[in-house]
C-alpha cells in the first residue's frame, strides 16, 4: 500500500493538507512536526509579499519532514497529489472553502482536508454540495483546513445553513452544462471556445485598477467585502490577476457572463439566473439585457487599445452573440471618446 503507516490521503487532497495530518498524528514518524502557526517560507519580491508552494513541491517533502517510509517516492507523491485541471492561483489565493465537505470529515473522525478543487481560478463552488465556497479569514498556514473548520464553528450557524438550495442547484447544471457543451467539440473549436472563454473570464473578474471597482462580475455579484491585495502593476495586469482574486460569487457570475457571450448558456437560461440570483440576493437587482451586464470597464484610449489586445481575435462564425456585444461596447467607447477607430478583432473562419 503506498501509504503504510501515514493518514490515507483523500481523494481530491493538497499535499499540504496531507503534510499538516501526518505531523499531527502521533503514530507517524517525521523529524519535523508542523504547529499550527507554521507558514510556507515567505519573502519580500519588491513591493509583494510572496510564498513558497507546498501543494507542488514534491521533491522537498520527503527530505523535510523526514517521513520515515521508503515506499513514499517523488512519482507516488505527484499521483495523488498533481493539480490535473484548471488554473491554479497562488498560495496565498487559495482560500475558499466548502463548510460542509470539513464537516464530514470531522463526522468521520479525521481531520478536515482542503480540497485541491478549491484551489483554482474557476473555484467558485463546491463540486459535491454545490453551494458557494466561503472564504477562510488567514489562509497562510499549513493548518488552514482545520483553521477553516474552527471559523465555521466560531461563525453563525444560521449563516453556514444559509437556504440556497435553488442557487445551488442552478450552479451545479449550469457547471454541468459547460463542460458538455465544451467536450462535444473538436480539438481546434475547444481551443477557440477555451480562449476566449478565459479572456471574458478575466475581464470581467478585473482586479480594482487605479480606484475602479473591477470587473463587471465583482460589480454585480461580489459578496466578499474588505478583502485588500496588492493593486495591480498596469491594466492588464489587473487582467491577469482578476481570478484569482476574486471570490466565489463573483466567479460564479463571471462565468455566466462569460457562457452567455460565447453561446454555451442560452438567453432563456441566463433569464433564469438573474431570476434564481435575485430570489436568493433580494437586495440585488440585475439589468435584464445581457449586453448591460456584461458591459467592459471604463477605461482611457490607451486602455482601450489594451483591452482589445487582450482579448485578441474572435473568430465570427463561432460567436454570434458576442460580435454584437463588442459592437455596443465600440459604440460605448465611441461615446466615451476612447475609441481609436480601431473595432475588437473579428476574423473570418473557413
Amino acid at each position: 500500500m503506498a501509504f503504510r503507516g501515514l493518514p490515507v490521503p483523500g481523494n481530491d487532497e493538497t499535499l499540504s493538507s496531507w503534510l499538516f495530518r501526518c505531523s499531527v498524528n502521533p503514530h507517524v514518524i517525521t523529524t519535523h512536526r508542523l504547529q499550527s502557526t507554521d507558514r510556507p517560507v515567505r519573502w519580500w519580491d519588491g513591493l509583494e509579499l510572496k510564498s513558497a508552494d507546498p501543494d507542488i513541491d514534491f521533491s522537498s517533502v520527503i527530505c523535510r519532514f523526514g517521513l520515515d517510509c521508503a515506499h513514499i517516492n517523488l512519482e507516488t507523491l505527484e499521483q495523488f497529489f498533481a493539480f490535473r485541471s484548471g488554473t491554479l492561483v497562488e498560495w496565498k489565493y487559495r482560500r475558499f472553502f466548502c463548510p460542509d465537505c470539513l464537516a464530514e470529515d470531522v463526522v468521520k473522525g479525521q481531520l478536515p482536508k482542503w480540497q485541491k478543487s478549491w484551489c483554482t481560478e474557476q473555484s467558485s463552488c463546491c463540486l459535491i454540495h454545490g453551494r458557494i465556497l466561503e472564504a477562510l479569514i488567514d489562509a497562510s498556514h499549513y493548518s488552514k483546513a482545520w483553521d477553516a473548520f474552527v471559523q465555521c464553528c466560531n461563525t453563525n450557524p444560521s449563516r453556514i445553513n444559509m437556504p440556497l438550495s435553488v442557487l445551488s442547484r442552478f450552479r451545479s447544471t449550469t457547471r454541468a452544462k459547460i463542460i458538455q457543451f465544451i467536450n462535444r467539440l473538436s480539438v481546434e473549436e475547444r481551443n477557440i471556445f477555451v480562449n476566449i472563454f478565459n479572456k471574458l473570464y478575466s475581464i470581467f473578474l478585473q482586479a480594482p485598477y487605479k480606484g475602479g471597482r473591477g470587473g463587471a462580475a465583482r460589480i454585480h455579484f461580489q459578496s466578499e467585502r474588505g478583502a485588500r491585495f496588492a493593486d495591480p502593476l498596469s491594466l492588464e495586469h489587473s487582467f491577469i490577476i482578476g481570478p484569482s482574486t476574486a471570490d466565489p460569487s463573483s466567479r460564479f457570475g463571471s462565468m455566466i457572463l462569460a457562457a452567455s457571450l460565447v453561446g454555451i448558456v442560452s438567453e432563456s437560461r441566463y433569464s433564469m439566473f438573474v431570476r434564481v440570483w435575485e430570489l436568493a440576493n433580494p437586495s440585488s437587482l440585475l439589468p435584464r439585457d445581457l449586453h448591460l451586464v456584461a458591459a467592459f470597464p471604463h477605461v482611457d484610449r490607451i486602455g482601450y487599445q489594451v483591452l482589445k489586445k487582450y482579448l485578441g481575435y474572435v473568430p465570427k462564425t463561432f460567436f454570434p452573440v458576442l460580435e454584437r456585444h463588442l459592437l455596443l461596447q465600440e459604440k460605448r467607447y465611441a461615446r466615451e471618446g476612447v475609441f481609436d477607430g480601431y473595432t475588437f478583432g473579428i476574423l473570418n473562419i473557413d
